[in-house]
């Protein structure tokens, strides 16, 4: 997937923000991401051959190359589907995320960052959570776009950088690990 990364402040907000919402819900009625694993994803590729990778690595040096960093704030609470029968707990992210200029998902594309993943519903239903409500707008910066492997374990995903594409023009490196 092209994600972009976090800075250690979003993390520890987004932290924050997962350790307030899980008082409010019954015990492990919610499987929280670890703030290390919290992204912004820009497009989910599934499975890649390593030459489709090259392709797309270039794709990113090139748009990296073209558009400048820009600014992203962290905006509000929500949930997909819907309150009724929350599945993924998010916060949304604001900013010009149009202006890097790659194709996003095909699907309608809500910027989100993901907590939590819902185990229960029905108990997270009527726990009164705050959808909608507004976080604190810690504003960031993106100065790069990042193509990630993701491998499932028993533990979770475990994310490796296969390329860092700098935005402002500035070269990309590789992983060929």
């Amino acid at each position: 997937f092209i994600a972009i990364d976090l800075p250690e402040v979003v993390r520890q907000e987004l932290a924050s923000i997962s350790y307030d919402l899980n008082l409010k819900v019954p015990n492990k009625s919610i499987r929280w991401v670890r703030p290390e694993n919290i992204h912004l994803t820009l497009k989910f590729l599934g499975d890649t051959t390593v030459e489709r990778l090259n392709q797309i690595s270039g794709g990113l040096d090139r748009v990296g190359g073209d558009n400048p960093q820009i600014d992203l704030n962290l905006n509000k609470l929500g949930c997909f589907p819907n309150p009724r029968r929350p599945r993924i707990v998010w916060v949304d992210v604001n900013g010009d995320l149009d202006s890097i200029g790659w194709e996003l998902d095909k699907r309608k594309f809500h910027p989100h960052l993901t907590l939590g993943r819902v185990k229960n519903s029905l108990q997270v239903e009527g726990s009164g959570l705050p959808w909608g409500s507004q976080v604190k707008p810690v504003t960031f910066t993106v100065d790069s776009l990042k193509l990630y492997e993701s491998v499932l374990k028993s533990s979770g995903a475990v994310y490796s950088i296969r390329h860092i594409s700098q935005l402002g023009g500035q070269k990309g490196s590789s992983s060929n690990s």
